[in-house]
Protein backbone atom coordinates (compact mmCIF):
# COMPACT_ATOMS: atom_id res chain seq x y z
CA UNK A 1 0.00 0.00 0.00
CA UNK A 2 1.20 3.61 -0.64
CA UNK A 3 -1.12 5.44 1.63
CA UNK A 4 -2.57 7.14 -1.25
CA UNK A 5 -6.34 8.50 -0.75
CA UNK A 6 -8.41 9.06 -3.76
CA UNK A 7 -11.06 11.83 -2.22
CA UNK A 8 -14.38 11.01 -2.94
CA UNK A 9 -17.16 13.98 -3.37
CA UNK A 10 -20.38 13.74 -1.03
CA UNK A 11 -22.50 13.76 -3.60
CA UNK A 12 -21.70 10.15 -4.54
CA UNK A 13 -22.31 9.01 -1.26
CA UNK A 14 -24.56 11.65 0.34
CA UNK A 15 -28.89 11.20 0.08
CA UNK A 16 -30.23 14.04 -1.61
CA UNK A 17 -32.35 15.20 1.19
CA UNK A 18 -34.84 18.62 1.02
CA UNK A 19 -35.59 20.19 4.41
CA UNK A 20 -34.02 16.90 6.03
CA UNK A 21 -36.75 14.62 4.43
CA UNK A 22 -36.63 12.68 1.35
CA UNK A 23 -37.25 14.93 -2.07
CA UNK A 24 -40.06 12.70 -3.68
CA UNK A 25 -42.25 12.34 -0.72
CA UNK A 26 -41.94 16.01 0.48
CA UNK A 27 -42.99 17.20 -2.44
CA UNK A 28 -45.65 15.00 -2.93
CA UNK A 29 -46.61 16.19 0.33
CA UNK A 30 -46.82 20.24 -0.26
CA UNK A 31 -48.30 19.38 -4.00
CA UNK A 32 -51.30 17.55 -1.59
CA UNK A 33 -51.13 20.23 0.79
CA UNK A 34 -51.78 23.23 -2.04
CA UNK A 35 -54.34 20.82 -3.42
CA UNK A 36 -55.92 21.24 -0.29
CA UNK A 37 -55.90 24.85 0.28
CA UNK A 38 -57.04 25.41 -3.20
CA UNK A 39 -59.69 22.59 -2.79
CA UNK A 40 -61.50 24.61 -0.53
CA UNK A 41 -60.77 28.05 -1.06
CA UNK A 42 -61.46 28.99 2.27
CA UNK A 43 -59.26 30.01 5.59
CA UNK A 44 -60.17 26.60 7.25
CA UNK A 45 -58.83 25.03 4.12
CA UNK A 46 -55.56 26.84 3.95
CA UNK A 47 -54.87 25.74 8.07
CA UNK A 48 -55.63 22.46 7.49
CA UNK A 49 -53.06 22.65 4.73
CA UNK A 50 -50.94 24.22 6.77
CA UNK A 51 -51.15 22.08 9.70
CA UNK A 52 -51.00 18.55 7.35
CA UNK A 53 -47.86 20.00 5.54
CA UNK A 54 -45.98 20.61 9.03
CA UNK A 55 -46.93 17.51 10.36
CA UNK A 56 -45.57 15.41 7.34
CA UNK A 57 -43.00 17.42 7.03
CA UNK A 58 -41.92 16.55 10.90
CA UNK A 59 -42.86 12.68 10.19
CA UNK A 60 -40.68 12.98 6.96
CA UNK A 61 -37.69 13.81 8.54
CA UNK A 62 -38.11 11.51 11.41
CA UNK A 63 -37.86 8.64 8.66
CA UNK A 64 -35.03 10.60 6.93
CA UNK A 65 -32.97 10.09 10.38
CA UNK A 66 -33.70 6.64 10.75
CA UNK A 67 -33.00 5.79 7.03
CA UNK A 68 -32.50 8.54 4.37
CA UNK A 69 -33.75 6.05 1.65
CA UNK A 70 -36.76 4.76 3.74
CA UNK A 71 -39.70 5.41 1.18
CA UNK A 72 -37.51 3.41 -1.68
CA UNK A 73 -37.27 0.46 0.51
CA UNK A 74 -40.60 0.70 1.74
CA UNK A 75 -41.17 0.26 -2.13
CA UNK A 76 -39.42 -2.47 -2.98
CA UNK A 77 -40.41 -4.15 -0.08
CA UNK A 78 -44.17 -4.50 -0.57
CA UNK A 79 -43.36 -5.08 -4.22
CA UNK A 80 -41.92 -8.34 -3.52
CA UNK A 81 -43.52 -11.42 -4.10
CA UNK A 82 -44.19 -13.75 -0.94
CA UNK A 83 -42.52 -16.50 -3.03
CA UNK A 84 -40.37 -16.89 -6.04
CA UNK A 85 -40.48 -20.25 -7.83
CA UNK A 86 -37.09 -22.07 -8.30
CA UNK A 87 -37.87 -22.22 -11.85
CA UNK A 88 -39.82 -20.77 -14.55
CA UNK A 89 -42.99 -21.73 -15.99
CA UNK A 90 -44.14 -21.70 -19.78
CA UNK A 91 -46.72 -19.32 -18.55
CA UNK A 92 -44.00 -16.82 -17.48
CA UNK A 93 -43.82 -13.37 -19.20
CA UNK A 94 -40.98 -13.12 -20.80
CA UNK A 95 -39.70 -16.24 -19.80
CA UNK A 96 -37.38 -19.15 -21.32
CA UNK A 97 -39.36 -20.94 -23.99
CA UNK A 98 -39.84 -24.48 -23.27
CA UNK A 99 -39.67 -26.99 -26.19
Amino acid sequence: MSGRKIPIHASLYRPSLVMGAEREPLLYSALFAILIALGGFTLYAGGAALVFWVVTVFILQKNASFDPQLSKIGLRHFNQQNFYAARSTPWQIGGAKLK
